[in-house]
C-alpha cells in the first residue's frame, strides 16, 4: 500500500501586507511555534503570516491545494494544542456559516432533532459552508461523506444544485452522481489539479469483494475518456478485461474462496497527449482482515432525566496529512423546554489500537483524557504524517462523563462509544 508524506513549508509562506474584508486570518502576524509529542507534526520557531482564503458565493475560495494546505495545518495545530482557543478563533475571524458554527450554536427541544453533521473532521468542519462545499482553483469541492468528494465546475449552477439535492453522509453510489462532477477520494492531493490522468484505486469492500475506482481527466481538468485494464490470474476463471470509461468509474469484483492471496492487477490509460499510465497490484487476502476507511458512532445522546444532556460522539478518519481517533463532547442543559449549551465539568478519553493496512498486524495503542469546565471537550490522537493504519471493532473507543453539583449533590452523566469497522475473520 502507498503511504504519503507531506512536509511542512510554514516558515517559507508567503509574507502579505494586506488583508481584505472578507479573509479569514487577521493581518497581525502570527508567531507560529509548534511543539508537539513525538508522532505529531512539529515545526519550531516559524514565523509565518498566514494567507487566508477568499470568499465566493458563501464559501471559501483557495487558489490550489497548498494554499489549503497552509490554513489546515496551521488550523490543526491550534486545534491540537486547544480545542478552546480554535473554536474562539474560527467564530470570531470565521466570515461564512459553517459547519461548525452550525454545530456549536445549535438549540433544539427534541434531542433526535439536535444538528448532527456527518463531518468527523474537526478542521474542515470550519473550512465548509452548510452545504459541506469549499472552492479549490475552478473546482467547487464538496464532502459527501467523510472520505469522498465531488469536484465540479464552480461556475456551474445546475451542478452545483443537483449536488446540494444529493442526500450525503452515506455510501457514495456512482449511479447517483450527476454529469459533470467527478468524484475522488478526500486523500488524494492530485485530485485538484489540471492533469490528464486516470486516477485509480483498490479497496476491499467487504469480506469476499474489492472495488476498482478513480475518474479520467482530460487536459482542461473536466471529465474525459481512458481505459481501465484488470487481469487477476491466479483465480479460475481468470479475469483479464478492458474497459473504456468516461469520467467516473467502478468495478466490483467477487473474489473465490477458499485461496488467500489473490494478485489483483489494475493499469488506467487517459486518452489524451500527456497522459501517463498508472498501474497499481493488490494483494486480496480473505484471511486477514482489516478496515482502513473512516468511521464513527454518530451522534450518541445521554442525559440525566431531568435538565442535563451529553451529545458526543467517536471518529476515527484519515486526510490528506494524517490518521485521526477522536471523541468529542457537547454538554447541553434544558431550560424551559429548549437545550443550550452549558460549561459543565467534563471528561473525555479517545483508545486507540491500530493496524498495519496491509497486512492487519498490530501497528500499536494510543490513548488520551482531556478534562475541564467547558462547554464541549475533546480528546484526540494522531499518527503524524503516516496514514497507511486500519481499524477492526473494539480498536476505537470514547468514554464520556459530566460531573453536577447541585445543593450538595453530586451526580455523573456518562457516555461511551465503540465504532464500528468491517473485518473479517
Amino acid at each position: 500500500m502507498k503511504l504519503y508524506f507531506m512536509p511542512i513549508l510554514l516558515c517559507s509562506m508567503l509574507i502579505i501586507s494586506c488583508q481584505k474584508d472578507k479573509d479569514l486570518i487577521s493581518k497581525d502576524t502570527i508567531q507560529n511555534t509548534m511543539n508537539t509529542n513525538s508522532n505529531a507534526r512539529t515545526t519550531t520557531g516559524a514565523v509565518a503570516k498566514l494567507d487566508p482564503p477568499t470568499v465566493i458565493e458563501g464559501r471559501y475560495s483557495f487558489r490550489d491545494f497548498e494554499h489549503l494546505t497552509s490554513l489546515y495545518l496551521y488550523l490543526d495545530q491550534m486545534y491540537t494544542d486547544d480545542d478552546q482557543r480554535f473554536n474562539d478563533f474560527v467564530s470570531k475571524n470565521e466570515k461564512i456559516t459553517s459547519v461548525h458554527t452550525l454545530l456549536h450554536t445549535d438549540v433544539f427541544s427534541d434531542p433526535k432533532e439536535r444538528y448532527q453533521p456527518f463531518l468527523t473532521d474537526p478542521i474542515m468542519m470550519a473550512l465548509v459552508n452548510e452545504h459541506f462545499e469549499y472552492q479549490i482553483g475552478e473546482y467547487l469541492v464538496t464532502y459527501m461523506n467523510n472520505d469522498k468528494l465531488l469536484l465540479s465546475d464552480a461556475t456551474d449552477k445546475r451542478v452545483q444544485h443537483l449536488i446540494r439535492a444529493m442526500e450525503k453522509g452515506i455510501e457514495l453510489d456512482i449511479e447517483s452522481i450527476p454529469e459533470g462532477a467527478l468524484w475522488v477520494d478526500d486523500t488524494d492531493q492530485n485530485a485538484f489539479k489540471k492533469l490528464c490522468t486516470c486516477s485509480l484505486n483498490i479497496v476491499k469492500i467487504n469480506c469476499s469483494q474489492i472495488k476498482v475506482y478513480g475518474n479520467c481527466k482530460n487536459l482542461w481538468g473536466a471529465s474525459g475518456k481512458g481505459t481501465v485494464n484488470v487481469n487477476i490470474n491466479n483465480i479460475f476463471p481468470p479475469i483479464n478485461e478492458t474497459h473504456t470509461v468516461s469520467g467516473n468509474y467502478d468495478f466490483i469484483y467477487t473474489m473465490p474462496t477458499p485461496d488467500p492471496y489473490i494478485l489483483v492487477s489494475v493499469s488506467t490509460d487517459p486518452k489524451c497527449p500527456t497522459g501517463h499510465t498508472q498501474y497499481e497490484d493488490y494483494v486480496y487476502n480473505d484471511t486477514n482482515s482489516c478496515d482502513p476507511r473512516d468511521s464513527n458512532t454518530g451522534w450518541l445522546w445521554s442525559e440525566d432525566n431531568v435538565n442535563q444532556g451529553l451529545s458526543h460522539r467517536t471518529a476515527a478518519y484519515k486526510n490528506c496529512w494524517s490518521t485521526y481517533e477522536e471523541a468529542q463532547a457537547y454538554s447541553k442543559h434544558k431550560y424551559n423546554g429548549v437545550w443550550y449549551d452549558s460549561p459543565s465539568d467534563l471528561e473525555v478519553t479517545i483508545d486507540a489500537s491500530r493496524k498495519w493496512e496491509w497486512d492487519c498486524t498490530d501497528a500499536g495503542f494510543e490513548s488520551e483524557t482531556k478534562t475541564g469546565h467547558k462547554k464541549s471537550i475533546r480528546a484526540r490522537v494522531n499518527t503524524g504524517f503516516q496514514r497507511s493504519f486500519s481499524h477492526c471493532d473494539g480498536d476505537v473507543q470514547g468514554t464520556f462523563k459530566k460531573t453536577l453539583n447541585w445543593n450538595g449533590m453530586t451526580w455523573d452523566i456518562n457516555g461511551f462509544g465503540d465504532v464500528d469497522f468491517e473485518c473479517c475473520d
